[in-house]
């Protein structure tokens, strides 16, 4: 088997900020992944609300 070649700074060499800024870009995007499904495409979510009020309303005075 040949012998590779040992090199001590690739060893030494740290990659805690390549890890930290593709956690922090992963953390953004689902963050943000979350609020655009949630709130900016279901704007019939507030119609929704009101409905289950009026429904509710019309149950307790029945």
């Amino acid at each position: 088997m040949a012998v590779r070649g040992f090199d001590e700074k690739e060893e030494k060499k740290s990659y805690g900020s390549v890890f930290l800024l593709g956690s922090s870009l992963l953390v953004a995007l689902t963050l943000w992944s979350f609020w655009d499904d949630n709130i900016t495409r279901r704007p019939w979510k507030k119609i929704q609300t009101e409905f289950y009020r009026l429904d509710y309303r019309k149950a307790r005075a029945a």
